[in-house]
């Protein structure tokens, strides 16, 4: 269901949107654009929204997405500079790494604050008594000059589980312990 409400004295945009599925109102976008002093004021829920609705975007590098996505986001600030506020909690969420051949597991929150992306101690899991705990910061400017400021702690965590066919250069199956910092 769309709405949306053209204010031709004062340049607003007032919109609602909502989408539906299986009895569940997954998403409700409700706010204004005020175009002639282009700002922006939104607000976002979403209600186990489908994760693989991301597919489009990424299945180059991930597939078999999977699990829901519950949380708020506040979009304020201009069409040239959004500025971006959300707590995005994600439910029995998971996916492969095409490259790697490896399916990852989370149940954890995603924080993303104004020109950041934040993880706290998110556990990946990658099969029995294999995890890994994920934590940092991805900081960009409008999605520019990105730079990375995470680190993961593996516990006989999965890497690589590929076959002779995915790649002649290397495969093979890969467990590793330790720790890396990007």
């Amino acid at each position: 269901r769309l709405k949306a409400i053209w204010d031709n004295q004062l340049s607003i945009l007032d919109l609602y949107a909502e989408s539906q599925l299986v009895n569940t109102k997954n998403m409700i976008l409700a706010g204004k654009y005020d175009v002639a002093n282009d700002k922006l004021n939104f607000n976002v829920e979403v209600n186990r929204f489908p994760f693989a609705m991301v597919t489009p975007f990424v299945n180059e590098y991930i597939s078999d997405i999977d699990g829901k996505i519950s949380g708020n986001i506040q979009i304020k600030g201009t069409s040239k500079e959004p500025n971006l506020q959300a707590k995005l909690k994600f439910i029995r969420a998971g996916f492969k790494v095409n490259y790697l051949q490896t399916f990852y597991s989370f149940t954890d929150s995603l924080f993303i604050e104004n020109n950041s992306i934040r993880i706290d101690k998110l556990q990946l899991n990658a099969g029995r008594n294999s995890f890994a705990w994920l934590n940092g910061k991805i900081t960009h400017k409008n999605f520019e000059e990105i730079k990375l400021d995470i680190s993961l702690d593996a516990h006989n965590f999965l890497f690589l589980k590929t076959e002779q066919t995915d790649s002649s250069y290397f495969y093979g199956t890969v467990y590793a312990s330790g720790g890396i910092n990007l």
